[in-house]
């Protein structure tokens, strides 16, 4: 009898260790999955079974990405303490923890990865760098513990060449943008300019779809202008070709009909043409949207989103009020354009600046 409980226990127990070991041969994510719950206990349970700190989920999110996500500082010791990599990195994007931490603005958490080995300067696969997302949090506790640790204020992300003052300026950080002005951020510096494919809409909304060019037309680039002007002759040559077929086909007819009624000639006139209201054919097709788009400042995107707080802010520290976009729109216009509801006081905001733009305040008025 004392043999047959002796085996039920070990049977009992050889199931509870089974429960808490590896169920995948290649990842160990039973720590990753238990941050993820939130559960310290179970998380402290693991490191104490030797469990891999560094275990990975399916997309390469770590324990300690989840303590950082959850905002949970103890959790976050007691993995460090045990050896976490506080440089590990997601499969899609090379997210660390410290991204995390960033964007919720905790400096606490902050503070703790960094003081562990986190690289402040470290990008994301797209060149977003924490000091973005910090900025983006409006955290100005979080942008700080980032700079007094080494972070750089103008590094530009790679896909728009944004830097983290736009970051704040374009969602409203009023106090951020202040902070970086003050810490040495650019306040001038303007995004790429990249060239938009226009689609062309004839009056009704129906896609134009641009006819294929010659190998040899392609050779060199045409200007938007070029482009209009080699459209309008191919469409008169077109018309003409078609006015001159009707016409033989129109000489022939009248002629028979002249026969037939036993006349000597028959003279004839095409009446022209004219343009009705409702007819697409009298009507040329029409381009739509910006043929470039960037050229963005701090102050242009604070503006075009209608941020007052954020537009008194960077005039203040200097930013240039008569900066252009792409469509060469200046800060105070866009913020007139874009913003119906932006009641924006010239005055209260851009100040008595002698450097706006003349014809930018008459629009303002």
């Amino acid at each position: 009898m004392l043999r047959k409980t002796l085996i039920g226990i070990l049977f009992t127990a050889g199931l509870v260790l089974a429960a808490d070991a590896p169920t995948n041969g290649i990842r160990d994510s039973r720590l990753a999955d238990a941050a993820e719950r939130g559960d310290r206990q179970k998380v402290a349970a693991l490191i104490l079974q030797k469990a891999d700190v560094n275990g990975v989920q399916g997309e390469g999110t770590t324990a300690l990405h989840w303590a950082a996500q959850r905002d949970d500082i103890e959790t976050g010791k007691m993995l460090i303490a045990a050896g976490a990599n506080v440089k590990a990195e997601t499969e899609h994007g090379a997210i660390t923890p410290l991204f995390m931490a960033c964007t919720n603005g905790n400096a606490a958490m902050i503070e703790l990865l960094v003081k562990a080995g986190a690289d402040v300067n470290a990008p994301k696969a797209n060149g977003t760098t924490p000091l973005m997302l910090a900025a983006a949090s409006g955290s100005v506790p979080a942008v700080k513990a980032l700079v007094d640790h080494g972070a750089k204020v103008d590094t530009k992300e790679t896909v728009r060449d944004q830097t983290a003052l736009m970051f704040a300026a374009a969602l409203g950080r009023a106090d951020v943008v202040t902070f970086l002005a003050k810490n040495g951020a650019s306040l001038n510096t303007l995004t790429k300019v990249a060239k938009v494919t226009r689609v062309r809409f004839d009056q009704d909304g129906n896609v134009v779809e641009d006819r294929p060019t010659p190998a040899a037309a392609k050779a060199a680039p045409k200007s938007e202008a070029e482009v209009d002007k080699a459209e309008a002759e191919a469409k008169a040559k077109a018309d003409a070709e078609a006015l001159k077929r009707a016409t033989v086909a129109a000489e022939s007819d009248l002629d028979m009909l002249a026969r037939s009624m036993q006349l000597k000639s028959a003279s004839y006139q095409f009446a022209k043409a004219k343009e009705k209201a409702g007819d697409v054919a009298f009507r040329a097709p029409r381009r739509v949207g910006p043929e470039f788009t960037g050229g963005m400042s701090a102050l242009l995107y604070a503006a075009r989103e209608g941020h007052a707080d954020t537009v008194k802010a960077l005039v203040e520290a200097g930013a240039d009020v008569n900066n252009t976009e792409s469509y060469n729109n200046t800060s105070a216009l866009m913020a007139t354009f874009n913003n119906t509801s932006f009641s924006m006081d010239e005055d209260s905001i851009f100040g008595n600046n002698t450097n706006l733009d003349t014809t930018a305040r008459q629009e303002l008025v």
